[in-house]
């Protein structure tokens, strides 16, 4: 958040590194388990997000439960966390994108959430400038925004970035 992106990767990685070991068991034991015992997974997510707040994977998949459950607002609670645990990590720009764009979330209004979206998947831009989905999605999101100028010129640059 700094702007210093070699000294936050390597706090990462230190961070990673230390609790890796202790959390990887617990992650592991989650993933093993079959998609009819979620709340058992999402239990051992958070247990490893606990043990290693630096577990990306952990959060990733704990998001990807909790919309499995339709809770999106608890998704997206899950993936701003990893946000400020790793803010250079697209992945979880694009899946908060994509959340705030196509889901109705409470608290706040939906214009909120459009510009939430616009912001998540601008960085997403940003931080990987060639990958040609985040230029489609801002382009969805321009369309249904009203703004067709600026969708046709992101999926321009998405189509370009294709061929």
């Amino acid at each position: 958040r700094k702007g210093e992106p070699v000294e936050g990767e390597k706090y990462f990685q230190a961070a990673y590194n230390s609790g890796i070991k202790k959390s990887l068991p617990v992650y592991r034991k989650a993933e093993a388990l079959p998609d009819s015992r979620n709340e058992e997974k999402a239990a051992l997510y958070k247990e490893a997000v606990k043990i290693n707040p630096a577990h990306i994977e952990a959060y990733m998949s704990l998001a990807g439960i909790l919309r499995l459950q339709d809770n999106y607002p608890g998704a997206a609670e899950i993936l701003e966390k990893l946000k400020s645990i790793k803010p250079d990590y697209t992945p979880a720009y694009l899946y908060l994108g994509n959340i705030y764009f196509t889901k109705r979330l409470p608290g706040n209004s939906r214009e909120y959430y459009l510009n939430q979206a616009l912001l998540n998947y601008t960085r997403a831009m940003e931080l990987d400038p060639e990958n040609s989905e985040t230029y489609f999605n801002l382009s969805s999101l321009y369309r249904h925004m009203g703004n067709r100028e600026k969708a046709a010129e992101m999926e321009q640059k998405g189509l370009d970035l294709r061929r």
